[in-house]
């Protein structure tokens, strides 16, 4: 939430008003608290200035970042238009995840030393030399998450319909590397 005045007091006191009514809407589509967090509460204050660059006065920026987990997708597009009504203005990004990757993590790494296998057996039948034994295995595993970004203008037109929301797909990515002794 993001809120402004001339008074440091005001801008607080606003932007705690408006944090209150969105948490409330969040929570009002069963999110549980473990799954809401504050990640950024911040008072900046700004000069303001005239046409001419003279100092007219400061304003204080206030601005209270909350990160949402949201489990039920399927309520995701009315809890970002609820959000929204409540007093959310900046919506910085929704990002997608798995909530556990084990077993999907599993399955690509188990693909990847095949690949890796196989791959060694082709080179050396290629090269008439054959594989000895393991010396060393390493990995890294990234995920690509999907991220969708809005905007305070986005935000600020009417919607006729619940933003709409597509969970898209998520790829998983395993780098093996083997290193075999040759003989």
């Amino acid at each position: 939430m993001h809120t402004e005045n001339a008074s440091a007091t005001d801008a607080v006191s606003g932007n705690n008003t408006q944090a209150q009514a969105v948490i409330a809407a969040i929570k009002g589509f069963g999110v549980a608290d473990k799954d809401i967090q504050t990640t950024n509460f911040s008072i900046n204050p700004q000069q303001q200035t005239d046409a001419n660059g003279k100092v007219t006065g400061i304003l204080y920026v206030v601005d209270n970042t909350v990160y949402v987990t949201v489990r039920d997708l399927t309520k995701l597009g009315d809890l970002l238009d609820s959000s929204v009504n409540a007093g959310a203005n900046n919506i910085n990004s929704i990002q997608f995840d798995v909530a556990d990757k084990t077993a999907a993590l599993s399955q690509a790494r188990l693909a990847a030393v095949a690949d890796a296998k196989k791959q060694a057996d082709e080179l050396t039948k290629a090269t008439g030399v054959t594989l000895d034994v393991v010396q060393s295995i390493s990995y890294m595993d990234t995920t690509a998450p999907v991220t969708v970004q809005y905007d305070r203008a986005a935000l600020a037109a009417p919607a006729a319909a619940s933003v709409p929301v597509q969970a898209g797909s998520m790829q998983i990515y395993t780098t093996v590397t083997i290193v075999y002794g040759l003989k």
